[in-house]
């Protein structure tokens, strides 16, 4: 849902987790020009959407940042 479906270039080994009213994912991403490992977790929140949205942007983030410095 999250990693995945918004670092389509890169290698990720990453696991997801879900109990109520809480979401995680983490990985390590491979890319060309760099890797990074990141952790992602969320508590109590009210929207599941808005709340991998959020999670799929920071990732995209980290990500361009990778990319642009090497």
């Amino acid at each position: 849902d999250c990693l995945p479906s918004v670092l389509t270039f890169w290698k990720i080994a990453h696991k997801t987790g879900e109990v109520e009213m809480a979401y995680h994912d983490g990985g390590i991403c491979y890319g060309l020009k760099g890797d990074f490992i990141i952790v992602m977790m969320n508590d109590n929140y009210t929207d599941r959407v808005s709340t991998l949205d959020k999670m799929q942007k920071i990732a995209a983030n980290v990500a361009r940042k990778i990319d642009d410095e090497r």
